[in-house]
């Protein structure tokens, strides 16, 4: 399911907000398309829900989307490999989980012809440990760990004396498989697993099931295991403004009510010929025709969210100086005129409360009127922001604006005209 629309009109926090309700936080993971570049970005996230959720129901959430984009300007974008096990997934529900290194198999391949070496010349282990041959064994799985240690304590340039290191283990019945490879072995696995659990897993082998446990794990190399997602839901969010500025730059000043209009004559055509921009023809067809475009945030909205969030900030503002805050209506008429920039979403209306309401309470509370009253209202006078202690009929005194001046949206006729221009191109 794809769900689009102009940035910061809360899809992500409307996902969250289901997951929740829905109580999938357990099964549901998040991708966001704009590391899509980076190493193991896929990976990581694959690996985890073949674990747990391999062949069941899982929720993946891809967010930013449009920056995983493989057009560009009309021209084909390199494609990351990761980013293709993504598209297969897509395509097919199913895609591999694991890209093993050559040098990790180089290092399996040696490991197992030492340990055949080691087996041939009539070493002997049992619960994986050496009980027969310390001195054969450590010549031969002899590691770059001990090798490191020996430099650490001797001069860098003497030779390893591998007699001397032989003699001070004498008596310890060491693993079959050193313990200092442990740690690569175990990533290694296609599962997590603990050290604890790879001990008790080793303490179970003898010397032939120990090579053959070896040679299992470098078969796995050769047929690495795809994960079943044929039974996941796929939620792809993104960013198409082309939706709403037909094909000129997401002016600022645009009056919010103009999108929420263009909103309402949008259809799933519009949202492929966006998508077309961004993917090729055939990665178009594979995010089918489950689409929803999330409507833009109109004038009503921006005054209700304007609303819910100063209340919000003013009640926690207030009780940390037990004092009641009020935010009259003319202040917030004023601030959604100064911050609401409707190509940009809520983020700016957000900040901008955020900024003004501390600034003008600590202002405020500093005035000798407020000392020992129980409410004040932060409002807006005409040309300046003012605050006021409820209920006691003392006059209100002005306050600093905390934000830069701008012009407000106006239906002034040279203003109309401006908007007009703008509209036709």
């Amino acid at each position: 399911v794809g769900l689009w629309g102009m940035t910061g009109t809360g899809k992500s926090t409307l996902v969250c907000g289901v997951v929740e309700h829905l109580d999938l936080s357990d099964r549901t993971y998040w991708l966001d398309a704009g590391e899509c570049r980076r190493q193991n970005w896929l990976e990581d996230v694959l690996a985890r829900i073949h674990e747990h959720y391999d062949g069941e129901p899982f929720l993946l959430v891809v967010d930013e989307f449009q920056h995983a984009r493989t057009i560009k300007g009309g021209n084909e974008q390199e494609e990351p490999s990761e980013l293709r096990r993504l598209w297969e997934l897509l395509d097919t529900g199913r895609t591999r989980v694991y890209e093993r290194s050559h040098y990790q198999e180089r290092s399996l391949r040696d490991m197992r012809e030492r340990l055949r070496a080691t087996l041939a010349q009539g070493v002997e282990a049992e619960h994986g440990r050496v009980v027969k041959g310390h001195a054969i064994h450590k010549r031969i799985m002899l590691d770059e760990a001990e090798r490191v240690n020996w430099r650490r304590v001797h001069d860098p340039f003497e030779p390893i004396d591998v007699d001397r290191l032989v003699k001070e283990d004498e008596g310890d019945p060491g693993w079959l498989i050193p313990s200092s490879s442990w740690e690569w072995l175990r990533d290694l696995q296609f599962r997590s697993i603990s050290m604890l659990e790879l001990e008790y897993e080793l303490e179970q082998l003898d010397g032939p099931a120990t090579l053959a446990w070896i040679d299992a794990l470098l078969k796995s190399f050769r047929t690495p295991p795809e994960l079943d997602g044929s039974k996941a839901l796929v939620l792809v969010l993104g960013n198409l403004d082309e939706l709403y500025v037909g094909g000129k730059e997401p002016w600022p000043e645009m009056d919010p009510d103009v999108l929420v209009r263009r909103h309402r004559q949008l259809g799933t055509a519009g949202v492929h010929q966006a998508l077309l921009e961004l993917f090729r023809v055939e990665q178009v067809g594979r995010l089918g025709t489950d689409h929803i475009v999330f409507p833009p945030m109109g004038r009503e909205t921006v005054a209700l969210l304007l609303r819910r969030e100063t209340d919000a900030l003013a009640g926690r503002l207030g009780a940390g100086c037990g004092l009641r805050l009020a935010v009259g209506n003319a202040l917030l008429a004023h601030l959604q005129a100064e911050a609401t920039i409707a190509v940009l979403g809520a983020r700016p209306l957000i900040e901008a409360v955020q900024r003004v309401l501390p600034a003008l309470f600590a202002e405020a509370v500093g005035h000798a009127e407020v000392r020992g009253a129980e409410s004040v209202e932060l409002d807006w006078d005409g040309r300046r922001a003012v605050a006021r202690v409820k209920g006691e009929g003392a006059p209100a005194f002005p306050l600093r604006w905390p934000l830069p001046a701008k012009a407000s949206h106006t239906e002034h006729p040279e203003d109309l005209r401006r908007y007009a221009v703008h509209e036709a191109g």
